[in-house]
């Protein structure tokens, strides 16, 4: 009877960093309370079957997509650390201010001079206190 375990390595997919780090959060999450501890085993389990699937495209397609994300987090937290982006321009820190109009409901860009002013709807033409 011939045993050749390297049938077994070349037709299955095997650990890459995805598997890894699904494995790393999921001994974590062993760690913590109950259901917690569940989730962990299934994400070890799903790192398992990743490591043992036969479907070797579909696994560093989802490994690719890991890294372009982690990548573009990686760039992200770099160029703010560095000054080269600041959190208005990535969107996060949105210093505009919007009013409804109360007949039509567009919503309308408040300057900041203009806040307590009476507004102009460029919709309806309604004029409205802006508050």
């Amino acid at each position: 009877m011939n045993t050749n375990n390297n049938y077994l390595k070349e037709t299955t997919y095997g650990w890459d960093n995805f598997s890894k780090i699904i494995v790393f959060i999921g001994c974590i999450f062993c760690l913590l309370a109950a259901y917690e501890a569940f989730l962990g085993l299934l994400m070890i389990l799903y790192a398992f079957w990743r490591s043992r699937s036969r479907n070797i495209m579909r696994r560093i397609r989802e490994e690719r997509a890991l890294l372009k994300f982690l990548n573009s987090i990686y760039c992200i937290v770099y160029n703010i650390k560095y000054h080269r982006m600041s959190l208005e321009i990535l969107g996060l820190k949105n210093k505009k201010k919007y009013k409804k109009c109360p007949r039509c409901g567009k919503p309308i860009l408040l300057k900041n001079s203009v806040k307590n002013d009476v507004i102009l709807c460029p919709k309806c033409s309604l004029r409205f206190k802006a508050k």
